[in-house]
């Protein structure tokens, strides 16, 4: 045990160094930069974002950045570009690794003009960039004439779709927009943005397929009734029993997707209470799936879709569908 702890640390020592180096190293790169007469002359800049033990450009930048424009590339696909550097960026670990997101919020919405307002205020306050669209789903309340009034970015269904096919339109929305993640925010002003920004890390640096956010990880914050808690330990239950993956919150409706995912949902979603259901559809496709916490408000205004009536009716039909998709034949890729 002695030897370990010598070898830990002579590894440590090392590793200090090698950081005592690489800092003495970037510093000098960077003064020979500044004194060079074509960085002095040049009003645009091109460079990138230093991630890790790169040469350390973010100091450079904050230095000369009220006198030179600063240009930084970002990937999008197969493609690479050039972007004007915006301060929000450091903040953002995606423009750290040299990534562009394009990020949705789908936000079903049935009679919620009570909340709509709120949540779109909601969005705009708690989050940077992300897009957001509305899916109005023919609701018979003044959510529409909110929307118009607003002018959020909405899409009006000429008929009620239900959740599943309200949430699949903003799919299809994000699909045929080029959106690389998407994620659906309830309209009911349960969902705090907070959290959107670390689902969207997460998702990335984990290279996970979907995120959901979670009431019953760290147990914070509003999580539903008695009765609803039992149903929900019931699909935790029969999801483990299926696909091997324990899911504490499956009819979370705050889950966030890939581009990957989204093309596969625009194309073939449950309809009615989709959310245990198409996280079978998902694992049984061998694809990546976890939780982080989030902390959830109790709604503030309108009715609930599920009612104390159709909670038996609910679970029977998705416990039915969610066996029927576990044996589903066809494409598992």
């Amino acid at each position: 045990m002695e030897l370990d702890k010598k070898q830990l640390r002579k590894q440590l020592i090392q590793m200090r160094l090698a950081f005592d180096d690489y800092q003495k190293q970037s510093h000098f790169i960077i003064e020979k930069l500044k004194k060079d007469p074509r960085f002095i002359k040049s009003k645009k800049i091109g460079v990138y974002l230093s991630y890790k033990h790169e040469v350390d450009t973010w100091k450079l930048i904050e230095e000369f950045k009220t006198q030179k424009e600063f240009y930084v590339p970002v990937v999008r696909g197969k493609e690479m570009y050039f972007t004007l550097y915006q301060d929000k960026m450091i903040k953002n670990k995606y423009f750290r690794m040299g990534v562009l997101m394009k990020k949705l919020i789908i936000i079903p919405a049935y009679n919620e003009e009570e909340n709509i307002e709120r949540t779109i205020k909601m969005i705009e306050k708690g989050t940077n960039d992300f897009d957001y669209v509305i899916i109005n789903d023919c609701s018979k309340d003044n959510t529409k004439k909110i929307c118009e009034e607003n002018h959020f970015n909405y899409v009006d269904l000429p008929i009620n779709l239900g959740i599943g096919g309200a949430v699949q339109t903003g799919y299809k929305y994000a699909l045929n927009n080029g959106y690389d993640l998407a994620v659906q925010v309830d309209g009911d002003g349960q969902h705090d943005p907070q959290f959107l920004e670390k689902m969207a890390e997460y998702l990335v640096e984990n290279k996970l397929d979907m995120v959901i956010g979670s009431r019953f990880i760290n147990k914070e914050g509003f999580q539903s009734s008695g009765a609803r808690r039992l149903g929900i330990k019931y699909f935790t239950g029969l999801i483990k029993l299926l696909t091997g993956k324990k899911i504490t919150d499956p009819t979370s409706g705050l889950r966030m997707i890939n581009k990957d995912i989204i093309e596969m949902f625009a194309s073939d979603y449950p309809k009615d209470y989709p959310e245990p259901e198409s996280i079978v559809a998902i694992l049984r496709r061998k694809k990546k799936v976890k939780e982080i916490p989030v902390i959830m408000k109790e709604r503030s205004g309108g009715v609930s879709s599920i009612s104390a009536g159709k909670s038996i009716y609910y679970m029977i039909k998705v416990s039915l569908a969610i066996l029927i998709e576990s044996i589903r034949k066809g494409e598992k890729k």
